[in-house]
């Protein structure tokens, strides 16, 4: 009877301590110093489809997965809709089957992406900490950043035509004829492009859509001006 009783309680701590068991960070990346290379994790278990989690009050800036520019657009096609639903960290995996290195940031987090076809570009995407899942962050708000500073160029103006957005900025993709991007000092600039007699020209023009991501990608690309 006595080893029954001591053979119950063993099996007993063998399940209370699997219900409490922690779940290892694995990735990549060391949760040891502030480099670039190896940024560090948070010390919870990570949600899917992410391999680290940068603290915000780091030092150190995601490394930049590359992307094509169809999938930035796809994404960036919901800053300027209506969409009751939004794509969600997931949709980013599935671009190269890699899970997204994140950095908090306020009370988001935001990953880094180039663009394969436009090496001048950079794609920033803000992702909702307090979505509906923990492993299924929404994405929030994404920027196209251009490595020119908006003292480089002379403004866009209501009127101009397409190709004088070209000149400026080089080939840019329009897409449903909304065009917004980030100049390397931080200022974002957004253009609305409608057919006029059959030509392709600017009908709206303006510094930003969104004052709070507007806000937090020029302390962004502040903060990460100051690691290079």
């Amino acid at each position: 009877m006595r080893k029954i009783t001591i053979g119950l309680l063993c099996i007993l701590l063998i399940f209370t301590g699997c219900s409490h068991e922690y779940i290892p960070v694995t990735s990549q990346y060391s949760s040891q110093g502030n480099s670039k290379s190896n940024p560090p994790v948070t010390s919870q278990a990570l949600p899917d489809k992410v391999a680290a989690i940068i603290p915000e009050e780091d030092a150190s800036a995601p490394p930049a997965s590359e992307i094509i520019m169809r999938q930035a657009r796809e994404i960036c096609m919901y800053n300027f809709s209506s969409f009751g639903i939004r794509p969600g960290i997931a949709e980013v995996y599935d671009w190269n089957k890699e899970p997204v290195v994140l950095k908090k940031w306020k009370k988001y987090y935001y990953s880094k992406h180039k663009i394969k076809q436009h090496p001048e570009l950079t794609f920033y995407i803000f992702y909702d900490r307090n979505g509906y899942s923990r492993n299924y962050f929404l994405l929030m708000y994404s920027y196209f950043v251009i490595s020119t500073s908006s003292e480089e160029v002379s403004e866009i103006q209501v009127g101009d035509p397409y190709s004088k957005f070209q000149e400026q900025y080089g080939d840019f993709p329009a897409f449903q004829c909304n065009i917004e991007l980030v100049h390397s000092d931080g200022k974002v600039l957004y253009c609305r492009f409608d057919l006029v007699d059959g030509e392709l020209k600017v009908v709206d023009v303006r510094p930003y859509v969104n004052d709070e991501f507007s806000l937090m990608i020029k302390e962004i690309l502040e903060f990460e001006a100051t690691l290079e």
